[in-house]
């Protein structure tokens, strides 16, 4: 098996097969041929159970909310308005 393996993985990276791809698709082969429980039926869950977080959820949201206050030009007015507020401090803003 483990022949089979390494011939399989240098055939591929033979044939220009980026390393990442290769290796996904022999593990899912390996796992799907010497597996009771393949990792495909079960993967769903896996991901879903590590994704469904509100902590998670918040860094799409807060990249979002910074991309739209750049764009509409909010960030620059709030930088210049703080920065006339703070410009009597050592160092300014």
């Amino acid at each position: 098996m483990i022949f089979a393996v390494t011939a399989s993985l240098l055939g591929f990276l033979a044939l220009s097969i980026p390393v990442g791809i290769v290796l996904f698709l022999l593990g899912i082969g390996v796992d799907q041929f010497f597996t009771p429980f393949p990792l495909l039926r079960g993967l769903g869950q896996v991901v879903w159970s590590s994704s469904n977080s509100s902590t998670l959820i918040a860094i799409p949201f807060f990249v979002l909310l910074g991309e739209i206050l750049v764009r509409g030009g909010i960030a620059e007015k709030t930088y210049e308005a703080l920065d006339k507020w703070f410009s009597w401090l050592p160092g300014g803003l």
